[in-house]
């Protein structure tokens, strides 16, 4: 019995990897973002930090968070930072890697093009632009938005278990914006295109929205376009008594997303990649040949064709056709015509 229990051990050890699947995101205190283990900005070290927030009441710790955080954005980037340095403290028993992916968005072929199953992230915000609910976001249009399917993200995962080694670890930062880059302009204007050629019934106002830098206009363009806009549809629904959704608290949630991913919009990093060469290695000499990691293959204006198609069918649960709600697209985009124009007739009215 004793023998067996030894054998199984170390088989664990031949055997068992460990991959922890981190964020690109967790060292935003840096502009260059290689794919090794940064130390924790502010420093600090991850088992006095387990052992304090043990102690601390969670209403007390809630109220520090800010501070304790440092230039991380939210919780979130700073306890993913904080895990990678408990992880790679554990390298000398047991192989570890790391996958640091970007922002994840829907699959590019696998299980199916266009698949996905939440609004997390940017995902989310290409849905309210497609629907018409977001008319002014808060971010700069020039910079990259380092976007990364979901399929790629998985392949990368499967590929990099491959590379696990004990008393060592490896980093793969799974980013787009060093291969095959976007910009948030570029990524506004495919998502505006593709929700009109293939509207939502869920559409609420012509998909038409745009970047500003500003938080003064941004905000003024928030009350403006989204929630006057909204006031008025929920006024209509409550006059006439209908049994439809109500729209301002939506606006109110999405305000908050758009606000939350803000950090993401008006900042740029540039993240290293060298482990493409390594997938490219164990793809081309039939380790993995049934994989694929070549962003460069990667047309954007049919993969964000494919994910707001993936939209409508796999979060608004809508049965796609080509020609699915051409009409009510064009009346909205008639009515959005006329409104705008009685705006600026009554405008110019004002003026002169």
């Amino acid at each position: 019995m004793r023998f067996i229990c030894f054998v199984f051990i170390i088989n664990l050890n031949i055997f068992y990897r460990f991959l922890y699947v981190s964020t690109a995101y967790c060292n935003p205190g840096r502009k260059y973002v290689d794919e090794c283990i940064y130390a924790t900005l502010p420093p600090v070290d991850w088992r006095q930090f387990l052992s304090a927030i043990k102690k601390i009441p969670e209403n007390y710790l809630n109220r520090l968070a800010n501070y304790i955080k440092g230039p991380h954005v939210n919780t979130y980037t700073f306890t993913k930072s904080i895990a990678e340095q408990i992880v790679n403290s554990y390298r000398h028993l047991i192989p570890i890697v790391i996958v640091r992916p970007s922002i994840v968005t829907a699959a590019y072929r696998e299980p199916y093009p266009g698949w996905i199953d939440n609004i997390q992230a940017i995902s989310g915000i290409m849905m309210e632009i497609g629907k018409g609910g977001i008319s002014s976001i808060l971010g700069d249009k020039d910079l990259i938005c380092d976007i990364i399917p979901v399929d790629f993200v998985v392949n990368a995962m499967i590929m990099m278990v491959h590379k696990a080694e004990l008393g060592s670890i490896s980093i793969c930062n799974a980013t787009s914006g060093a291969t095959n880059p976007i910009s948030w302009q570029r990524l506004g204007e495919l998502t505006m295109k593709w929700s009109r050629i293939y509207p939502t019934r869920r559409m609420i106002m012509f998909p038409n929205f745009k970047y500003r830098r500003g938080a003064v206009r941004h905000e003024l363009a928030v009350w403006m376009l989204h929630f006057v806009p909204a006031l008025l549809m929920d006024l209509r629904t409550l006059v006439l008594g209908s049994k439809q959704r109500l729209v301002t608290p939506i606006a109110k949630k999405f305000r908050q997303a758009c606000l939350a991913g803000s950090f993401f919009s008006l900042n740029e990093w540039i993240f290293k990649n060298r482990s493409r060469f390594y997938f490219k290695q164990l793809i081309d000499n039939g380790t993995f040949a049934e994989l694929y990691w070549n962003l460069d293959e990667l047309d954007y204006d049919d993969y964000v064709r494919r994910h707001m198609i993936g939209i409508n069918k796999y979060l608004h649960r809508e049965k796609f056709t080509v020609d699915a709600n051409k009409m009510q697209v064009t009346r909205i985009y008639w009515f959005w015509m006329f409104a705008h124009l009685c705006f600026y007739m009554i405008l110019v009215y004002i003026l002169l």
